[in-house]
């Protein structure tokens, strides 16, 4: 029986980026991902006689890569920060794999592929909740103590390594999942707006907004009443309604945390100090940036504004494009902005694929504007949304 390599790759990726951090736990550096990814390397190349197929995002990819590396080598201060330089290979393989693999015929597979790595999340997410001991059971995320004396309630993470960082990834998928059409769409992205908010996070309050949104404009522009999107909409209305009316809505952790934007320790606050931090950093290393891994060393040693945090969390610059210049340079964060940008700018045909990637990499840069996204399945699942999108344009430019 011939394997299909493509539906294999288009199913189980999305899985094997969510146990990044569970098998890292277990088995050091190596992660299922890493073993996923050398098993297609040697089949692609000893048992594939296929072409390589690229495009100009490839250069730029292998750019940021070697550029990431130079500032690496200028700013070199412990071997050890060399796994996060690391990565990017990584990034450019999942890249190169999916954007080799990907056709028509592996929609559906990626559909599921995406559906199923959520509903791990879900699952594990409910169950911090459920049993909060279990956090403490495993190493990848902040620790519940940690995490109940903000909050007073855990704030799930599931299979990343903080909250933040799920809001990230699911989003991602948010954005996709909202504008293809699926079965059963409005169940699923029900289960996704409840682990968002779970937690406990502001910026997913506002990508759930943002969705909300998306539909409210669909009912606007479209000539006939979609009765099932006005249902959808008005659940959620009538929630929040009664939240608000019985003042239950205190109970809930994100509103709470909502309550402490404005105070001296808020998170509001101390992400203006850190901003301020990192802005004199890149005025002061404007070239190769500092170096990865090297944030918290050059913080403590002079950066760190009066009024800050001395917890290790705020030990980075909250911000994905802050956060890529300090740890590449300028050349690779003018790169990295430069494909975002043809993404944006770049025609859709009134293709759903092209607009779902579209709007779920556009989540995921509100979400980035208060936090690094250094975590690797964030970007993982960012570069192989990528790769589907500049293949399946460059597919639909051919059939023009």
């Amino acid at each position: 029986m011939k394997i299909d390599l493509a539906k294999i790759w288009f199913l189980f990726l999305p899985l094997t980026i969510i146990f990044f951090f569970p098998s890292k736990s277990i088995f050091g550096e190596i992660t299922v991902l890493d073993v996923f990814i050398i098993i297609f390397l040697f089949l692609f190349f000893f048992k594939l006689n296929k072409k390589f197929e690229y495009n100009s995002i490839h250069i730029f990819i292998l750019l940021i890569i070697l550029f990431s590396f130079i500032s690496f080598q200028v700013n070199f201060s412990h071997f050890q920060n060399i796994k996060y330089w690391l990565r990017f290979p990584e990034y450019f393989l999942i890249f190169f794999f999916t954007f080799q693999f990907y056709s028509n015929n592996v929609n559906k597979y990626l559909i599921k592929g995406l559906i199923f790595s959520f509903i791990c999340l879900f699952v594990f997410g409910i169950a911090q909740i459920v049993f909060p001991q279990l956090i403490n059971l495993f190493s990848w995320g902040p620790e519940w103590k940690e995490m109940y004396v903000i909050t007073k309630k855990v704030r799930v993470y599931s299979f990343l390594d903080n909250p933040l960082n799920l809001v990230a990834f699911i989003s991602l998928i948010l954005g996709f999942l909202i504008v293809i059409k699926i079965k059963y769409k409005l169940f699923i992205l029900f289960f996704v707006y409840v682990l968002l908010i779970l937690t406990g996070s502001k910026i997913g309050l506002v990508v759930i907004l943002l969705s909300l949104g998306s539909f409210l404009i669909k009912i606007i522009r479209s000539l006939k009443i979609k009765i099932k999107y006005i249902f959808f909409l008005s659940f959620f209305v009538a929630i929040a309604l009664f939240l608000i009316g019985t003042n239950k809505y205190q109970k809930v952790t994100i509103f709470k945390r909502l309550n402490n934007v404005e105070e001296t320790g808020g998170s509001k606050n101390q992400r203006i100090l850190i901003y301020k931090s990192a802005f004199k950093m890149i005025s002061d290393y404007p070239v190769f940036g500092i170096g990865a891994g090297n944030f918290k060393k050059i913080y403590k040693d002079g950066y760190q504004l009066q009024g800050s945090s001395d917890s290790e969390s705020s030990f980075t610059s909250e911000n994905l494009f802050l956060d890529f210049y300090l740890d590449n340079g300028l050349i690779p964060t003018a790169l990295f902005v430069n494909i975002l940008l043809i993404i944006f700018i770049s025609p859709k045909f009134n293709d759903l694929f092209l607009k779902g990637i579209h709007v779920g990499i556009f989540f995921l840069i509100i979400v980035g504007l208060v936090t690094n996204l250094r975590s690797a399945p964030v970007f993982m699942l960012l570069f192989f949304m990528m790769a589907v999108f500049f293949k399946r344009k460059s597919n639909l430019y051919e059939q023009i």
